[in-house]
């Protein structure tokens, strides 16, 4: 049995991610859904089970911080204790009928977990940081690192800016904006997109993280930048 917990996300961020998640829109969504959804079973999700299985031991308490519509981690919610949150209701419906295994489901937003400290062993997201700023993302990092077990990890799937997805579609987005005449949006707002390493580990070293893998390859067609961090200090956002 599914379960959904209502908290208070931002008004404006959850309307921009309903629209997201919802099938209607500009003219040919579904096309793009299509694509989308394809990418995420066929590509994704076997690169983000290699890391998961690689670096999470079997059975232990995972926080799917932003799961989005949970076309990603069907196989995870099979092998471990998983619980998903997103800001967007309409994302959580769509979960829900994803997965035949029990999910725990929970409202909110990710700077701001619903969650007792020291909950989880471990946590992941894919295509989430990337939409958030830097003073933002150092709070969702110390979340996690509140929110996580003592030596607890984190793997993230972190567009960046020589990523493909992110040069492909870019170029999709402007043809469309012509060939409708109207600005089309793929995509919520992209404020930050992996940079370098040095960024990375500056934002991880805040929140009392340490870098342990940094990969960027073949397995997702070269489109995220996987980024493996573990929990070495107790750290707490002021």
């Amino acid at each position: 049995m599914h379960s959904v917990r209502e908290e208070r996300p931002k008004p404006n961020d959850q309307k921009v991610w309903d629209a997201y998640w919802e099938d209607s829109g500009y003219r040919g969504k579904w096309l793009y859904d299509g694509i989308a959804a394809c990418y995420r079973q066929f590509i994704i999700r076997p690169a983000l089970n290699y890391f998961v299985f690689r670096y999470f031991p079997s059975r232990v308490c995972v926080l799917h911080a932003g799961c989005g519509s949970g076309q990603v981690d069907v196989q995870i919610s099979k092998a471990m204790h998983l619980t998903a949150i997103d800001i967007s209701g309409t994302a959580l419906r769509k979960y829900a009928l994803c997965h035949q295994t029990p999910v725990n489901l929970l409202q909110g937003t990710i700077d701001r977990l619903p969650i007792l400290d020291r909950s989880y062993d471990a946590i992941f997201n894919l295509g989430v940081m990337e939409h958030f700023k830097t003073a933002e993302l150092e709070r969702i990092f110390c979340e996690f690192n509140r929110v996580l077990k003592t030596s607890g990890k984190i793997i993230l799937f972190w567009p960046p800016v020589y990523g493909l997805s992110v040069r492909v579609l870019a170029i999709v987005q402007r043809l469309l904006s012509r060939t409708l005449k109207n600005p089309v949006k793929l995509h919520p707002e992209e404020h930050t997109l992996v940079r370098s390493r040095e960024q990375i580990e500056a934002l991880l070293k805040l929140a009392g993280f340490v870098l342990c893998d940094y990969y960027f390859g073949v397995r997702d067609l070269f489109t995220h930048q996987v980024i493996v961090a573990e929990k070495v200090a107790e750290t707490r956002y002021d």
